[in-house]
């Protein structure tokens, strides 16, 4: 981010601006480790592990109870959603980039 953009989010009197800017922080942030070779590694295992779910389902479907069902259903679906935080945060960095500069020219 510019200097000059950096005070113009500074001296903004819109708190829509200043939220955007914070989670564009975040976001930026969470692309970086994402392109990191740990953050590789990491969705690697995430998406092993939903396979890994998944198989335990589907091979012992009459065994499970239903408590183990739900069990490995939200294990699996925060595993999904951690992966797909990482996997989408450079599209969603670039949409709030380009929110950001509309909202910036706007005010």
């Amino acid at each position: 981010m510019t200097q000059k953009k950096q005070e113009q989010i500074k001296n903004s009197l819109d708190p829509a601006i200043q939220s955007i800017a914070d989670d564009l922080d975040k976001v930026t942030a969470i692309s970086a480790l994402n392109n990191m070779e740990g953050g590789k590694i990491l969705v690697a295992s995430l998406l092993a592990d939903i396979v890994s779910s998944i198989d335990t389902m589907c091979a012992k479907h009459k065994d499970l109870t239903m408590q183990e069902f739900v069990s490995l259903s939200v294990d699996m679906k925060t595993k999904i959603n951690m992966a797909r935080l990482l996997t989408r945060s450079e599209n969603n960095k670039d949409y709030l980039s380009d929110l950001l500069d509309e909202a910036l020219l706007s005010e």
